[in-house]
């Protein structure tokens, strides 16, 4: 009660606090969270022409940190083969991490992505794999992903047939995504809302429709105090800061829009001007060569 208790109060003074235990975040959730409502809804969509070895894809990208870089690989994939008389074909939805400072819930024991229902809780400590397999679910990035791991699958071949993945019902599921700034430090836990539908031999359709995720803050109060200053706040007008590193300095309002950038200079004080701006809550996010650190601004 007492770590919770600081953790609210240096958060709602606009002062820093490490992570120093697990986090976590509910599957669905938007309240208190940095959330992205995707709209409209990005599609990923293919349908493959009749004919033999044919193979179509389709792949959008996502930037779940607004920091240039990005995080996530979405695919729609299908694909006929025919080899010495034999032929097969599928189709499938694919999530893929593109760097190791993003991992995503996966089994470490099948090519499957762990989906999450609504209210479920999504942590460092993952559920155990449901069904026989013994191995663990993980969290895993492009390092120990298993080969074509499937948020959804469907295939035909001289064997038989044979479907899988969290996301063939076609019903809104949630994929399990935690994020990092830098190598070493705390990870941020969340989720991104994932719909898989129109799902055939020839065809199918990936729809993202959001993500969420747990502020990224990443300095202690003495760590910050030191780095930069940031005055008043909260402000109307105009915003005065000063740092001894110099860095890029992003305001991002309550949805997770970059709405200003600028590059600050070590030493001295800066003047930014937020006159017009709505009214609310933003957080600033200063990068620097010693890391990223954030904090919360009221606009007046």
């Amino acid at each position: 009660m007492i770590r919770l208790l600081l953790t609210v109060l240096a958060f709602s003074t606009g002062a820093f606090y490490q992570k120093t235990t697990a986090q976590s975040i509910i599957a669905g959730a938007t309240a208190g969270v940095r959330h992205v409502d995707i709209s409209p809804d990005r599609v990923v969509a293919v349908t493959r022409p009749a004919g033999p070895n044919t193979t179509v894809q389709q792949f959008d990208s996502l930037d779940l940190d607004s920091d240039g870089r990005f995080d996530l690989r979405l695919v729609a994939f299908s694909t006929t083969w025919s080899q010495a008389g034999r032929t097969g074909t599928s189709s499938e939805a694919l999530l893929l991490p593109l760097h190791t400072d993003v991992e995503i819930a996966a089994a470490s024991g099948g090519p499957v992505i762990i989906g999450f229902t609504p209210s479920s809780e999504i942590q460092s400590s993952l559920p155990p794999p449901t069904g026989s397999p013994s191995l663990p679910n993980i969290w895993a990035n492009p390092s120990n992903l298993y080969r074509n791991a499937a948020l959804a699958h469907i295939e035909t071949n001289p064997a038989g047939g044979r479907s899988y993945g969290y996301w063939n019902s076609g019903q809104d599921i949630y994929a399990g995504v935690r994020l990092r700034s830098t190598a070493g430090a705390g990870w941020a836990y969340g989720w991104v809302g994932l719909q898989v539908s129109n799902l055939t031999l020839q065809s199918i359709t990936l729809t993202i429709k959001g993500y969420a995720f747990e502020q990224l803050i990443l300095a202690t109060p003495q760590a910050a105090a030191r780095t930069w200053q940031l005055y008043p706040n909260p402000a109307a007008e105009i915003l005065r800061l000063r740092t001894e590193r110099s860095g890029q300095l992003r305001l991002l309002d309550a949805a997770g829009r970059v709405v200003q950038q600028h590059i600050l200079t070590a030493g001295g004080e800066q003047e930014l001007s937020i006159a017009t701006l709505p009214a609310g809550i933003y957080l600033l996010e200063l990068t620097t060569a010693a890391g990223r650190t954030t904090q919360r601004l009221h606009k007046l």
